[in-house]
């Protein structure tokens, strides 16, 4: 089949996004499916353009639009509108081809509205996690988008959801009444090469990249207040043994970080190390004894407690969005409720205090991973998901 992936940053831009949709390509045009992703010209949010409209990156063709930012467009969350998109997208989804957007709520999604008045199949994954949606569906443009979304589904049984965790199909079709014949639950994958060909240099590197301690524990993610880790750094102060290494970009967050690292007297206790390479990423993960992800909100699955876990490590996550959906409690890792600096606390001691605990967790979470997470058995499940709308679309068409 024809599969057009949809996103707003095309390679190489890094981000959670781009890289589920360079994963899943990767692997539909392995099993000799014709594959594309369609973006934007745009390089990031706030930098330049790409100047070519056309490349190939892994066998993918990538097709960048020419876009246009502007506060006016509201109906877009990141105010974006794509030059001849739509018209590009209506002709392949008559064509054929399965159109599969990321995310929503989107203007790409609402340009996908033309493509099922053409008879073309289109698949959805949100990626938005379920409070987000709440707040959304209070405005006015949300209240508007999401029962335009609705009453296509309602009348197009090949319009379909992917979603990452069972809590956003309870909320989907309880909360929302989307058909539920007309959504699947599919999660993110990992490529777990990345964490097993790692050198003994790789892991001595990364494990260098640690303060002094003999407990080392780590956070990945972008520095924003939402992800808690003002929460890990106070629970840190109450394990005088441990070390924290914190890996990510600054959004918000660093220079309160480090006014309360120097109020705790922790600077010789915690390193923030910015960004890393992707292979130093996976290096961190295999090199830490406990992972902790004590996000407050904005968590839709957690991507980085799935690959601490394919690295074959013990996880700490609040109870913030999906991240319960990804820990069974006590065997591959724990769950505190968010922003419980006690609770914390107590989950880091016990893990800290007990080795055969944290080989334990680690081993049952790699399993998991192995069973359910892997990119291979996600692009299969997705597969699954566009057959199942080419066939609902053909016999929508013949009643």
């Amino acid at each position: 089949m024809r599969i057009i992936e949809v996103e707003y940053l095309g390679p190489p831009a890094v981000g959670g996004v781009e890289g589920v949709v360079e994963s899943l390509s990767q692997r539909f045009a392995a099993k000799g499916h014709t594959t594309e992703i369609w973006c934007t010209d745009l390089v990031s949010f706030r930098g330049p353009r790409h100047q070519a409209r056309q490349t190939t990156v892994d066998s993918v063709t990538v097709r960048r639009f020419p876009a246009r930012r502007s506060r006016l467009f509201f109906l877009d969350p990141y105010h974006v509108s794509w030059q001849g998109f739509q018209k590009a997208l209506v002709e392949a989804g008559r064509q054929g081809a399965v159109i599969h957007l990321h995310p929503f709520p989107s203007s790409h999604a609402m340009a996908s509205l033309a493509v099922l008045k053409a008879g073309g199949v289109v698949v959805i994954t949100p990626h938005h996690e379920v409070e987000s949606l709440r707040r959304y569906r209070g405005l006015w443009r949300g209240r508007r988008t999401i029962s335009t979304l609705l009453a296509a589904a309602q009348t197009w049984p090949r319009l379909r959801l992917g979603l990452h965790t069972q809590l956003e199909r309870a909320f989907w079709e309880e909360e929302m009444g989307w058909p539920k014949e007309q959504m699947q639950v599919i999660p993110n994958g990992v490529d777990l090469a990345e964490f097993d060909d790692l050198s003994p240099d790789d892991m001595e590197t990364a494990a260098a990249r640690w303060p002094a301690g003999d407990i080392r524990i780590l956070f990945v993610g972008r520095l924003d207040p939402v992800k808690g880790i003002d929460t890990l750094v106070l629970a840190l102060a109450h394990l005088p043994k441990a070390s924290l290494l914190v890996v990510g970009p600054e959004a918000g967050a660093l220079a309160e970080l480090k006014i309360l690292t120097h109020e705790l007297k922790l600077e010789q206790r915690v390193h923030f190390s910015g960004l890393l390479t992707r292979k130093e990423v996976c290096a961190a993960f295999r090199a830490c004894d406990i992972f902790v992800l004590p996000s407050k909100r904005g968590e839709n699955f957690g991507m980085a407690a799935i690959e601490a876990m394919a690295a074959g490590r013990p996880v700490v996550v609040s109870d913030c969005g999906g991240l319960p959906t990804l820990v069974k409690q006590g065997k591959n890792g724990l769950i505190f409720p968010r922003g419980s600096v006690e609770d914390l606390t107590e989950a880091l001691k016990f893990l800290a205090g007990s080795q055969p605990a944290r080989q334990s967790f680690g081993e049952a979470g790699r399993k998991i991973v192995e069973s359910d997470y892997t990119w291979e058995i996600v692009a299969q499940k997705y597969l699954g998901l566009f057959s199942s709308a080419i066939t609902a679309s053909k016999s929508h068409a013949g009643s």
